[in-house]
Parts: C-alpha cells; sequence; structure tokens
C-alpha cells in the first residue's frame, strides 16, 4: 500500500480581501507565523497526509478520482458542516474521516471588524492508484 498516491490542493475559500481588519482562522501551531495563511495550509496538508488511508474497495475495484470537501471554521474555532462529493463513497468516507479528525482541534476562528465569523473552506482531494 506505501506506492499509493495522495495529491492535494488545498484551496481555502475565503471571503477576506486585503483589508486590515480581516483575520483568517489560524491553525493550532501557526499562531507566531508570519504568513497564517500559508501555515495554515501546510498544517492542513500535513494533517491529511498523516492520517491518510486509500480504502482497501477502492484499490480493489480500481477505483480513482477527486473527492472535493467543504467544511466550516465556527466562530469558537471548531470545525463542522463537512460535506463531500465524489466518484465513490468508499473515497468520500475516506476524505469525511481524515477531515473528521479535526474536531478535536482548536483553530483560532476568523474575524471580521474584530468579531469572530464563520470562515468556509473547501478542498479538493485527488486519489490516484499508481500506474503499472
Amino acid at each position: 500500500m506505501k506506492k499509493l498516491f495522495l495529491i492535494l490542493l488545498i484551496a481555502p475559500v475565503l471571503g477576506f480581501g486585503q483589508n486590515s481588519s480581516e483575520e483568517v482562522p489560524i491553525f493550532p501551531g501557526c499562531e507566531n507565523r508570519k504568513n497564517k495563511r500559508k501555515c495554515f495550509v501546510k498544517k492542513l496538508q500535513e494533517h491529511i497526509e498523516a492520517n491518510f488511508r486509500y480504502p482497501r474497495e477502492a484499490v480493489v475495484k480500481k477505483i480513482e478520482g477527486r473527492v472535493y470537501v467543504q467544511f466550516v471554521i465556527n466562530t469558537d474555532g471548531k470545525i463542522s458542516d463537512i460535506r463531500v462529493r465524489g466518484p465513490h463513497k468508499s473515497l468520500e468516507a475516506e476524505a469525511l474521516r481524515i477531515i473528521g479528525k479535526l474536531y478535536n482541534e482548536n483553530f483560532t476562528p476568523g474575524k471580521q471588524d474584530g468579531i469572530n465569523v464563520r470562515v468556509p473552506f473547501s478542498i479538493p482531494i485527488t486519489f490516484r492508484l499508481p500506474k503499472r
């Protein structure tokens, strides 16, 4: 199973512009980083890679594809509203399991004009088996 591939493209969907009164959510461990967005993406990618398991059913049936994951970081710094859409239920279940592990994390919530706000994120995760 070590030869299986996972391609990640993390694209946070932020409604934030360049206004200095807006602050992005902060992944735990990124609080003191200069570029908090870049750190967020890196930490999220590390989380996905560390928890990734290609579903056995998908390997056997040679199922590949992209699963679109959406979730929200709430005003209390917790994630919610995880939704997945992909080519097969086993790939969707794996993406949901991985992102679901973030329920235990305490993010610093995004802020707008000093008020905590909900921030949606969208992450496409591509499952690809190695070429033989």
